[in-house]
């Protein structure tokens, strides 16, 4: 396989556990509560018309809840762990990403320059790789792999511990300026065969 000049850093994946990311500052920061209160009634059988605000006027009902949702969130963790973990495996040690843009014709002529900006916001999964910005004509699909001292953990963490956007957006945010290879490009969901100086160029996050 060939080798990629990497920035090392001491940011790894099995350095965390749910405790450094699902903590009860975050879990409030989230302000997904009654978001996530629907899965709360659920599994309790709670009556459904029943508000989020109603219900924790109750002190009781409220220690219930924020019980039910600190083992929500590190059951959350620990199934985005196992995942991670499976992919790398399955990688021999690096990990597959894609990210989808929206770009300018004149974007594509930059990918024959070396250090060419790729962008942090990647995800795991193909399907889930979304342009939310962007005002350009042309739409790219990137593709890459990585290891794991490339990817910055907490903020991967916490965007798939979002329950709102988490479970669609698969998200692997990578740490700036990380070198990177361009492995593939689709371009209007079209392959797009890259020459040699494209392939040989090393990209930064």
């Amino acid at each position: 396989m060939k080798k990629y000049k990497l920035n090392i850093n001491e940011d790894k994946l099995n350095q965390y556990d749910s405790e450094d990311i699902a903590t009860d500052e975050f879990i409030k920061n989230t302000d997904e509560e009654e978001y996530l209160f629907s899965y709360y009634k659920t599994e309790n059988g709670i009556d459904y018309d029943i508000g989020f605000d109603e219900y924790v006027e109750d002190e009781e009902n409220l220690k219930d809840f924020d019980n039910w949702l600190k083992y929500e969130f590190e059951y959350r963790f620990d199934e985005a762990k196992r995942i991670y973990e499976k992919l790398f495996a399955s990688g021999g040690g690096r990990m597959t990403l894609f990210r989808e843009m929206d770009v300018p014709d004149k974007w594509l002529k930059s990918l024959q320059n070396g250090n060419t900006k790729l962008g942090i916001y990647w995800a795991y999964e193909k399907d889930a790789a979304e342009a939310h910005w962007g005002s350009g004509a042309v739409k790219v699909l990137l593709q890459t792999s990585v290891t794991e001292d490339q990817i910055n953990w907490r903020g991967t963490f916490e965007a798939n511990l979002r329950p709102s956007t988490g479970e669609d957006e698969k998200e692997i945010r990578l740490n700036e300026n990380e070198k990177i290879p361009l492995e593939a490009l689709f371009v209007k969901d079209k392959e797009i065969k890259l020459n040699k100086k494209i392939k040989s160029n090393i990209y930064l996050s």
